[in-house]
């Protein structure tokens, strides 16, 4: 026969050596009287998270439960129950700039900002895309004048100031005098020429429209 020893956690005064069948040995356990039972072997936390209990020689420990910042413990006499408090903080929105708003309302009930949708008109179009709202202009611009050609993509510039009834600037002086009357061109009345000129406030362009008018070095001008 040769039997099989084993310490069991830390040996204290009054223990006694038993037989553990577990163990398959004798180990040290704590008297508790004629029964001679086994102390406590050991402690086992299971599942996630951090356990709470812990052996120390014979003895079981437990932890403590602290509640933090919005949390409460309540001892009901057979479980304690955990609360949290969550604080609510108002928020709200306001529109920036100007121009009309999106920001509408705070739902206070389900604690949620309100915003408005964006539509578009007629010759518009809104897509999304990577968090960005893209609005284009789905007008075309063929057959409109480009500011930016300098109105180069006029067909017929003459037509055209005929249907705008302007008159180019190399017209306007060969009304006043300043410039010859092409021969294709036929010329204005003398009546409307002279109109013209004595509308002119300023003296000295009237004096030089005249001499230019009438061929006079120095017309006498009637107010």
């Amino acid at each position: 026969f040769s039997p099989t020893f084993k310490l069991v956690g830390n040996l204290t005064a009054d223990q006694i050596l038993v037989y553990d069948a577990r163990e398959n040995a004798f180990v040290n356990a704590t008297n508790s009287g004629a029964s001679g039972s086994v102390g406590l072997l050991s402690v086992s936390n299971t599942g996630t998270g951090t356990g709470i209990g812990q052996q120390t020689g014979s003895a079981l420990e437990l932890k403590s439960l602290i509640a933090g910042t919005n949390l409460t413990i309540t001892d009901n006499g057979q479980a304690l129950v955990i609360d949290a408090t969550v604080p609510t903080t108002a928020y709200t929105g306001t529109n920036l700039g100007s121009g009309e708003g999106i920001y509408k309302q705070n739902n206070i009930a389900g604690d949620q900002l309100e915003f408005k949708s964006i539509a578009v008109g007629n010759g518009l179009s809104i897509s999304e895309a990577n968090d960005t709202l893209t609005i284009e202009c789905t007008i075309s611009t063929a057959g409109y004048l480009q500011v930016a050609n300098n109105l180069s993509d006029i067909g017929n510039a003459v037509s055209a100031r005929t249907n705008l009834d302007v008159y180019s600037k190399g017209r306007i002086q060969q009304k006043i005098g300043i410039l010859g009357h092409p021969s294709t061109t036929p010329p204005d009345t003398a009546a409307v020429k002279l109109h013209w000129v004595l509308s002119q406030k300023n003296y000295d362009v009237k004096e030089t429209l005249l001499k230019n008018l009438c061929g006079e070095n120095k017309p006498t001008l009637n107010n």
